[in-house]
């Protein structure tokens, strides 16, 4: 096998988007690795980057160098370019470009059968920075400080508000916070057009959440529990 025409071949694959492209050249048990997934199978490889191209759909990879190891895996030098035009991470698209560069290293199976593992190595704030997003570092905790993240909604109305709604919420696990923000996102957009809205602020601090909102009317803050979203995160409780 021409290990260097193979790894072009997979690059092949995520330049076309092409998932069972991307999955063929993996040997029986190959693996995909880089600082934002683990282990991935040839399969669940090909899912990853077409679900990536979703989010960008120009979404290509630009090889800088490929070369042979001294232990004959192949080294690739790379740029991953694309337009934010899709949802990403549960955020709408921003219509940004991105430019990350990258490597990765990728190993062949002895009998020649396709890719052991690809292991890639870039840095994960890039794209967040190229997107316009805040990426921030700091502790989880500090003596009897916890640190956390907030956000603010707005459309704009500068009525007093008549009422004020606080909720609180402190999930079980990291995936349970992941869950609740999304969530939390779907029912703020609803929040966006509901008459009588003035504000959102979301925070997060380790697994607690709180939500305050500020309405006109203690009417139309109660209106909002039968929205479709509010309704589902309110009757979804899990014991």
């Amino acid at each position: 096998m021409d290990r260097l025409a193979h790894a072009a071949r997979y690059f092949e694959g995520w330049n076309d988007h092409d998932a069972e492209a991307i999955a063929a050249t993996f040997a029986p048990g190959g693996t995909y690795t880089d600082p934002l997934v683990k282990g991935l199978d040839a399969q669940a490889t090909g899912a990853y980057a077409v679900n990536l191209a979703a989010a960008f759909s120009d979404l290509r990879f630009e090889l800088v160098s490929t070369a042979m190891t001294s232990d004959g895996a192949v080294s690739a030098q790379w740029i991953m370019r694309g337009t934010n035009d899709g949802p990403f991470q549960g955020l709408p698209a921003t219509g940004r470009e991105i430019a990350l560069p990258g490597a990765d290293f990728i190993s062949f199976a002895a009998d020649g059968s396709g890719i052991a593992s690809v292991v890639g190595y870039f840095d994960s704030a890039v794209v967040p920075r190229d997107l316009g997003l805040r990426v921030l570092v700091q502790p989880v905790a500090i003596g009897p400080w916890t640190f956390g993240v907030a956000s603010r909604a707005s459309v704009g109305n500068d009525a007093p508000p008549g009422a004020i709604s606080l909720t609180f919420l402190e999930a079980r696990s990291d995936e349970e916070v992941e869950e609740v923000q999304s969530r939390s996102r779907e029912i703020v957009h609803e929040l966006l057009g509901a008459d009588g809205f003035i504000s959102f602020v979301g925070m997060t601090v380790g697994r607690r959440m709180y939500t305050l909102s500020a309405w006109e009317t203690p009417e139309a803050a109660r209106a909002i529990r039968a929205s479709p979203h509010h309704r589902s995160c309110s009757t979804d409780v899990r014991p």
